[in-house]
């Protein structure tokens, strides 16, 4: 083949062309294969680079406690960053992070590097730059937040309870209850440093101990008009006719000298006691015997007996009662010093028999006669009145004597024994959306001015009168304990939430430890249901409120049986149990306690626990929301706690 014809043929021949085309499309193939490589790289680096700063800034504005940016805040923003960006991720060099806060508490942050490319160096790319920048606040939506705080005796103990006793009485600057205040305080500023004044943020208080005072937060419609209290009722008058009555075997003799005589004047000088007796004779001698217990008067004539009931049976018509039967005896004296007069004596006899028929009494409205010591219904409605007062014949021989009203509560109408899981409907002093509507669900105030006992070896509830059991008593002051005004939720500035937890404002700490009522009324308070659904369901815009109640306690409950409490006295009372035993009563307050719990927890009401100075006992953790029960050893540990709920109530929020 000569030269001409190979080069020809060489020439019409295509089936080569694939190869230089192949080339020619391999550029721009590599170029796009690259720079997805590179850029997904890109990518994935900065995600990473940005999620990382988002963790150091959150975790850098928790660790601060106020607005100013410290060492330590910037340390931990920087070991978080570091944890989720390792030093040589992706092969990011020059890698630099910093955060700092501006004026407001707000951190801000930034993370920057330079990321080399893999397969697009080779055509002049050989870095990208990377920068991030992030920032965190803590902010709050619209909350409510409900302080129930335990004010018992041992909150005036040292942090310890060392040297205190079983109840604390006196506070120093050691008592716990100094650093509850300070802990109150540091945990407002805490929630208002968050708030960027656009969320409502609401505050209530409940001290509690045996009681609780809400009396000034009741609206006087859900208040009762009279109530029942164990109390004393004066008996007056003089004894009338008696009918059907017959006395059995007598038995118990007493003799009693006369309260006092009269003097019978003869018209002869009398000089011997057989002339006054003769001389009385003649005349027709009577005496007037005047009772020493009703103050009746009583003619007497010689020689002639006459009965003086003691005691009315008014509807009984059998039973065992006492009376008195008068006699005259001759038993003259010798003449005093005035010659012409005699003086007679006149015994009278008590005695105790058994009785059948009934006997009527008739009275007339004069002298005082004795105390009955019973339940009565007392008329109470003077006390929300414009003077707030009620007059009542309980002062001294049943006079009358005054009352007024601390704001103190009795219950509504509970049950013994309630069962509290489920709930017994009936026990409407269990109820936290209770709103009244019948004199059993109403709440009555609590009046121990008004209270006695009825002692009878402690061991009975029967009634009682001052003529068989005279000593009787009213509960000691200790016993009738009332803390400090509760509050209901409102915006509150912080002079005043200071000034409330103040000693000189009266938050003190006294009495026994009921956890049940603090928790019930602090649910009150704050549900969105109940009395004060009007302000607590819902923002008038239709936004949603976050609910907290923060509930600290330095002991386990410790009910008192012969406290008053809004159930009464209970020896006298018994009304959530029959049984009188600490152990008891302690079980039945319990269970009561964590019903209060439950129904604050089905009101999607997180509940907040903190133990101070005590271990956290299985109750209260039960009390608590999950995962939100906390120990308290000392009064630093406290406000620690009680920043740490602040913040979690205070959400961290990202703000880039």
């Amino acid at each position: 083949m000569t030269t001409k014809t190979f080069l020809g043929t060489l020439l019409r021949d295509t089936s080569a062309n694939v190869l230089a085309l192949s080339a020619a499309a391999l550029i721009p193939l590599v170029v796009v294969v690259g720079s997805t490589v590179d850029v997904s790289r890109y990518y994935m680096a900065r995600t990473r680079l940005q999620n990382a700063c988002d963790a150091g800034a959150l975790a850098a504005r928790k660790s601060m406690t106020s607005d100013t940016f410290e060492e330590k805040d910037l340390q931990q923003g920087l070991a978080f960053f570091d944890n989720n960006y390792p030093a040589g991720t992706f092969n990011l060099q020059n890698l630099e992070r910093s955060y700092v806060a501006d004026s407001e508490g707000i951190v801000k942050g930034e993370g920057k590097g330079v990321l080399p490319t893999s397969m697009m160096s080779i055509f002049g790319l050989g870095t990208f730059p990377l920068k991030v920048r992030c920032s965190a606040e803590i902010n709050i939506s619209h909350t409510d937040i409900m302080f129930v705080l335990d004010v018992t005796g041992s909150m005036n103990c040292p942090e310890t309870n060392s040297g205190c006793g079983n109840n604390g009485n006196k506070e120093e600057d050691t008592s716990k209850i100094v650093g509850l205040r300070q802990a109150v305080v540091d945990f407002y500023n805490t929630v208002e440093g968050a708030s960027d004044g656009s969320a409502r943020i609401r505050y209530g208080f409940v001290p509690y101990s045996q009681q609780v005072n809400v009396g000034g937060s009741i609206d006087p419609q859900y208040m009762a008009n009279s109530a029942s209290y164990n109390t004393r009722v004066p008996e007056f008058g003089k004894w009338g006719s008696e009918e059907d009555f017959e006395w059995g075997e007598i038995s118990n003799r007493r003799n009693y000298q006369t309260k006092s005589t009269e003097d019978l004047r003869v018209d002869e000088d009398v000089t011997s006691e057989s002339q006054c007796e003769a001389a009385g004779l003649a005349a027709g001698a009577t005496v007037n015997y005047e009772d020493a217990w009703t103050g009746e008067l009583w003619n007497v004539s010689e020689g002639n007996e006459t009965t003086i009931p003691k005691v009315t049976i008014t509807t009984d018509v059998r039973g065992s009662g006492k009376f008195r039967r008068g006699v005259v005896y001759g038993d003259w004296v010798k003449p005093r010093r005035q010659p012409g007069k005699c003086t007679i004596k006149f015994r009278v006899d008590e005695y105790s028999a058994d009785y059948t028929g009934k006997l009527i009494t008739h009275w007339d409205p004069e002298p005082f006669g004795y105390w009955n010591y019973k339940s009565n219904e007392w008329d109470v409605s003077g006390l929300y009145g414009p003077n707030k007062r009620i007059t009542l014949p309980t002062g001294e021989n049943g006079t009358d004597q005054i009352h007024t009203w601390n704001g103190c509560i009795e219950e509504a109408k509970t049950i013994k024994n309630v069962t509290t899981d489920p709930l017994n409907p009936n026990a409407y002093d269990l109820d936290i959306n209770l709103v009244p509507s019948t004199d059993e669900q109403r709440w009555k105030p609590a009046l121990p001015s008004v209270y006695w006992e009825r002692k009878k070896y402690r061991s009975t509830l029967d009634e009682v009168t001052s003529i068989d059991w005279p000593n009787q008593d009213q509960p000691d002051s200790d016993a009738t304990l009332c803390p400090k005004a509760a509050v209901r939720l409102a915006e509150m500035d912080l002079d005043t939430v200071t000034n409330y937890v103040s000693y000189s404002h009266g938050f003190r700490a006294r009495g026994s430890t009921y956890h049940d009522i603090g928790m019930l009324w602090g649910a009150r308070f704050i549900s969105p249901r109940g009395m004060y659904r009007s302000d607590n369901e819902a923002l008038p815009n239709g936004e949603a409120i976050s609910r907290h109640i923060v509930f600290m306690t330095d002991g386990i409950m410790q009910p008192n049986a012969t406290a008053y409490s809004p159930y009464g006295v209970h020896w006298w009372d018994r009304r959530v149990t029959t049984a009188t035993g600490s152990d008891t009563l302690t079980s039945v307050h319990t269970a009561r306690f964590l019903a209060a719990c439950r129904q604050a927890r089905a009101e999607n009401i997180s509940v907040w626990v903190v133990a101070f100075g005590t271990s956290l006992s299985d109750d209260l953790k039960a009390c608590a929301t999950p995962g939100r029960a906390f120990e308290a050893a000392k009064s630093s540990d406290l406000s620690a706690k009680f920043k740490e709920i602040a913040d979690k109530i205070a959400s961290l929020r990202l703000t880039n």
